[in-house]
C-alpha cells in the first residue's frame, strides 16, 4: 500500500475544499498539498447546482445580515466575482438583477431603513416603487391587491454561479500554480488519527500522512472532528432544501425579507444557471437524520453524532425549535416536501 506525506491534506472536494487548494497553490509556498474527494467528481453534494440557490451573496439584500456582517461577506464576494469574471464562461456565471421585496407596511419601513444604512457602502443598490417593479418584473405585481404595498431594494450586480463549475476551475488552477498538487477522486476516507504530531489518513488504496488536515466535508467535518476528540459537545442537524421548476416566471433573483429569528432561508425565485429560461422557487426546509440527502446509508453515521443519540442532544433540539417557534414551520415543510420512501430506505 502506497504511503505519502503532505504538508496539508484537504478532505472534501466541494467549492470550499477546492478553493482552499487554489489559495494554497497560488498564494503560498506550500507545495505538498492533497485533496481527497469520495465522489467520482468534485462538487457532487452541497456545491452541485441542483442543491443550492446558485447565488453569490454580498450581504446587501440578505436581510438577516446586519451591516457589520454584510461588509465582511462583501470582501469574499468581491474576490469571488473577480475570479469568475476572469473565466468569461457563461456556464459558470451570469449577471442579473437581484432584489428583496417588502410586502407589508412594516417590511417596507424596515427595507427603506436598510437602504438608507447600506447605500453608502453598496453604491450599486437601488430602491424601487411598485410602478417600477411592474416594468422590471411584471409577474411580481400581476394579480396583487393594489391596496397592499410592494416595494423592493436591489442591485444590477447580482451574480448567478454554478459552484460545481467553479470547483472544477479551482482544481484546474491549483494544478497550474502547483504541479505537485494532487486531487484524488473516488477516494473515501475510512478513518483519521493523530500520532506523533502527524495525522494518518486511511483510504481504501493508500495511507496518507499530513502535518495539517482540513475538513471541508459538510456534516462529515464534525463527524471526523469528534473521532479525533474535538467538538464533542456539539451536534448537527442536517437541513435539506428543495427547489421547484416553475418554467419561465422571473428574469431576476427575487427574495423575500427574512423573518427575524428564523435561521432558514426564506423562499425566493431564481433563474437557473443550467437553463436561464427556467425559474426555480425554493428552498423548502426539510430536516433529515442523514449526513447527505438521498444517501440513506449515511443514517448510521448521523446517529453517531450526539444530537439524537443522547438525551441532552434531543432536549437541546426541542428547546431550540420551541424557543424560536420553528416546530410548526419545520413540520409544514416536511409535509410539503414529503418523501414516501424515506422511512423505508432508512430501515432497509
Amino acid at each position: 500500500m502506497r504511503s505519502d506525506h503532505y504538508k496539508v491534506a484537504i478532505i472534501g472536494g466541494g467549492v470550499t475544499g477546492t478553493a482552499l487548494a487554489y489559495v494554497l497553490s497560488k498564494f503560498t509556498n506550500i507545495r505538498e498539498v492533497i485533496l481527497l474527494e469520495k465522489n467520482p467528481w468534485v462538487a457532487e453534494v452541497n456545491s452541485h447546482p441542483l442543491n443550492n440557490a446558485q447565488t453569490s451573496h454580498d450581504g446587501s439584500t440578505e436581510t438577516n445580515y446586519d451591516l457589520a456582517h454584510a461588509l465582511k461577506v462583501k470582501v469574499s464576494a468581491t474576490a469571488l466575482r473577480h475570479y469568475v469574471d476572469s473565466k468569461h464562461d457563461l456556464t459558470l456565471t451570469r449577471k442579473v438583477r437581484r432584489m428583496v421585496i417588502a410586502v407589508t407596511t412594516e417590511e417596507v419601513k424596515k427595507l427603506k431603513e436598510r437602504y438608507t444604512e447600506f447605500k453608502p457602502y453598496y453604491p450599486d443598490l437601488w430602491y424601487s416603487s411598485r410602478r417600477n417593479l411592474e416594468l422590471i418584473e411584471p409577474n411580481l405585481i400581476k394579480g396583487r391587491d393594489s391596496d397592499k404595498p410592494v416595494e423592493a431594494m436591489g442591485s444590477d450586480e447580482g451574480y448567478i454561479v454554478n459552484y460545481q463549475k467553479l470547483a472544477e476551475y479551482l482544481v484546474e488552477d491549483a494544478h497550474k500554480y502547483n504541479p505537485q498538487f494532487r486531487c484524488l477522486l473516488d477516494t473515501p476516507v475510512e478513518y483519521v488519527e493523530k500520532r506523533n504530531n502527524c495525522y494518518i489518513i486511511k483510504t481504501p488504496d493508500e495511507c496518507i500522512t499530513a502535518d495539517v488536515v482540513v475538513f471541508a466535508a459538510g456534516p462529515y467535518s464534525l463527524f471526523f472532528a469528534q473521532k479525533l476528540g474535538y467538538g464533542l459537545e456539539y451536534g448537527i442537524l442536517s437541513v435539506a432544501g428543495s427547489f421547484y421548476d416553475a418554467g419561465h416566471w422571473l428574469d431576476n433573483k427575487v427574495y423575500r425579507m427574512q423573518i427575524e429569528g428564523r435561521p432558514f432561508a426564506e423562499i425566493h425565485g431564481d433563474p437557473d444557471i443550467l437553463d436561464m429560461a427556467k425559474t426555480r422557487f425554493g428552498p423548502t426546509t426539510k430536516v433529515l437524520p442523514l449526513m447527505e440527502r438521498h444517501h440513506y446509508e449515511t443514517f448510521k453515521d448521523f446517529m453517531q453524532l450526539p444530537l439524537l443519540r443522547t438525551l441532552r442532544g434531543i432536549a437541546s433540539l426541542f428547546k431550540i425549535l420551541w424557543k424560536r417557534k420553528l416546530i410548526w414551520y419545520v413540520f409544514k415543510n416536511i409535509l410539503f416536501d414529503k418523501d414516501p420512501t424515506f422511512i423505508k430506505n432508512i430501515l432497509a
